[in-house]
């Protein structure tokens, strides 16, 4: 969220007028060049949905089309640029989290929300024990 504030702070050191106008230039041209890597990141995120087709398919017409709400919530986690891998891969995650999660709360039977919540249990662990058993990253031990 540093970055955010970042805004705020341009139009307070634009108003006091003693600052170094070399830097504060560079301040806002980072600025700007971040919200554009965003921009495009988002443009790629927004392809991605409409090629999977889940947010207009007629028979989902009940789940929510929270692409962007999800990619601003993973952009707040993971507001580097330098991780545009992992926020793909999070947006990615929460958008077919919340369509799971509506097909579930229209169709669901306690038997399979049952199942399904064993499922993500399972999941949970085989993540955990991925993570322990590498180098603290996911990545398994040579």
């Amino acid at each position: 969220m540093q970055r955010l504030e970042a805004r705020w702070y341009t139009e307070v050191c634009m108003k006091e007028g003693d600052i170094d106008h070399d830097l504060f230039k560079f301040a806002i041209l980072n600025f700007n060049m971040v919200q554009e890597t965003h921009q495009n990141d988002l443009k790629d995120m927004s392809r991605w949905w409409e090629d999977l087709g889940l947010g207009s398919h007629p028979k989902l017409s009940f789940a929510r089309d929270r692409l962007m709400e999800c990619f601003f919530w993973t952009t707040g986690v993971i507001g580097d640029p330098r991780f545009y891998y992992y926020k793909k891969w999070y947006t990615k995650l929460n958008t077919m989290v919340t369509t799971i999660d509506d097909v579930y709360d229209v169709y669901g039977t306690l038997d399979e929300l049952m199942l399904l919540r064993e499922a993500v249990v399972n999941l949970a662990r085989m993540a955990q024990c991925m993570y322990q058993d590498g180098d603290g990253h996911g990545v398994p031990d040579k």
